[in-house]
């Protein structure tokens, strides 16, 4: 994850750059938004609880770069990447 961010923090200068982070809750992964903060960079908290995918419409989901997916759940993770894959947003 830590190279990541670096990649991500080398990158910021570029401004159509987007970051999504798919999570379990507010609460959790508080280190991964802090170390994004720290980086400057801008990214959407994503709660996966309030996530419906409408699998006819991807346009909400392709101004992100890059999603990090890092749900509790591991059929939720795998199912939410394989739909974000298909269309072409990097994880």
């Amino acid at each position: 994850m830590q190279a990541v961010l670096n990649q991500l923090h080398k990158r910021k200068g570029r401004s159509s750059y987007e970051i999504g982070v798919y999570i379990p809750g507010e609460g959790r992964r508080k280190w991964l938004f802090e170390a994004l903060d720290k980086r400057g960079l801008d990214y959407d908290k994503i709660d996966d609880r309030e996530i419906n995918f409408d699998l006819t419409n991807p346009e909400a989901w392709l101004h992100y770069n890059v999603i990090l997916e890092r749900c509790l759940s591991f059929g939720r993770g795998l199912y939410a990447t394989q739909i974000l894959n298909s269309w072409g947003c990097r994880r």
